[in-house]
């Protein structure tokens, strides 16, 4: 049961019955939640873009939380 509601079709649902995704994020729920796949964005931000987003991650997030936002469920099997 928790994966039919976790899976990237039922957040997409979800996104569409709570009035969408906040107007920043063309497209919506479709395009935020577009493959499912960690690192994507990796190919995407300019090299500075990705320096200044180390340089946030190290102040704001603890180690666990920035692993987990970018590798996802593999991030709980990474070693300290």
């Amino acid at each position: 049961a928790i994966v039919r509601y976790t899976n990237l079709s039922a957040m997409r649902q979800r996104s569409l019955e709570a009035g969408g995704a906040h107007p920043i994020l063309k497209g919506g729920a479709n395009t935020f939640f577009f493959k499912g796949m960690n690192g994507r964005w990796r190919d995407i931000l300019s090299d500075d873009e990705l320096a200044m987003y180390e340089a946030t991650k190290s102040q704001v997030l603890s180690l666990a939380c920035a692993r987990w936002l970018e590798q996802g469920r593999a991030a709980w099997h990474a070693s300290d």
